[in-house]
Parts: structure tokens; sequence; C-alpha cells
């Protein structure tokens, strides 16, 4: 069977998480709080609710209307605070995801089997039956074999010597998994 061995980078974690994201993303919404519609009805509801309280306690603590460049400014500098703090919390998220040493940046080597994928690296030994592959595909600089909607293993596609060899190792994963899964 096929094996090929590697190693994630911080940066390739990086473009495994924007693959997972951007394959989230094309999931149907599920119930109907997943509706962009009914979210986007939700924060302007609560938009305009805030911008309420926050004329009307102006009004009630300097005994005057909220002027039209308070409002801007207050909902700018209100905007920018939100977006530069959800920044540091997503680079602080993605700095602390894996340690430099751990098992997902360390050294792995993957084998196509009969009965599945094997994963071996210094410190686990894990074999994905066929059935639990959802999916295989290439994403940003990854060739990704899913596992689940927004999970799954992720194997640099300079781990392999030629495009010929990458696009070799999908086709033979493919069959193998499309084996399992035809009766007989």
């Amino acid at each position: 069977m096929r094996e090929v061995s590697y190693q994630l980078t911080p940066e390739g974690l990086a473009a495994y998480q924007y693959a997972s994201r951007d394959r989230t993303l094309r999931v149907a919404p599920g119930g109907w709080w997943e509706q962009p519609a009914v979210r986007a009805l939700v924060l302007i509801a609560a938009t305009v609710i805030c911008a309420w309280l926050a004329d009307t306690a102006i009004a009630v603590l300097y005994e005057r209307p909220m002027e039209l460049p308070e409002f801007v400014l207050g909902t700018f500098f209100g905007w920018a605070v939100m977006l530069a703090l959800v920044w540091v919390i997503a680079l602080d998220q993605r700095r602390r995801l894996a340690r430099p040493d751990g098992p997902i940046l360390s050294p792995q080597t993957l084998r196509l089997t009969e009965q599945g994928i094997a994963v071996t690296s210094r410190s686990n030994d894990v074999l994905h039956y066929w059935p639990a592959i959802e999916e295989i595909s290439e994403a940003r600089g990854l060739v990704i074999l899913w596992i689940e909607p927004g999970a799954g293993i992720a194997i640099p596609a300079d781990a392999f010597a030629t495009a010929d060899a990458r696009a070799e190792f999908i086709r033979e994963a493919e069959a193998l998994r499309a084996a399992v899964s035809k009766p007989g």
C-alpha cells in the first residue's frame, strides 16, 4: 500500500484551519437559528436596542440628545474595539492550538491499507477505517482526508515528490475508500 511521511508546520496548520472553515461554511444551515436571515435580523434588532439605550442614557446623563457625530464616532470606536478583540482572541487561539513539540506538528507517517488510513507518529498510532473518511480533497496546499465536516487528516502537498505522485495517492485512497463502500 501507499505510504507518505510528512510534518505539518504551523503555517500548514493555519492553512488546515482555513480549509476547515471553508468546508464548514459550505454545509447547509441546520436549524432555524443557523439561517443567515434570522441571525441578521437578531443582530439588527440588538443594534437598534443598543443605540436606543445609548441615546436614552446620553439624554438623561447630559440633559441633551445625542448628536450624530457622537453616534458615528461611538459606533466606529465600538466596532473597532470589537474587531480588535476578535482578532487578538483568534490569533491567541491559533498560537496556543498546538505545541511545537506536540503530536500535531510532529513527523507523521500515513499508510493506506485495505482497512483504512494508518497514521503513526512518535506519540500516536491511529487507524481510521475507510467508512470514517467522508471525502478526500485538496485545499490551501494540503491533501485533506476528511473524517468530520470540519476535521480531517492534513498532509502538506509538498510531502509528495511530484504533483503526479500526489494525484496517484489521492486516486489510490479514493479507490480503497470506494471498495469498502461497495456492497458485496
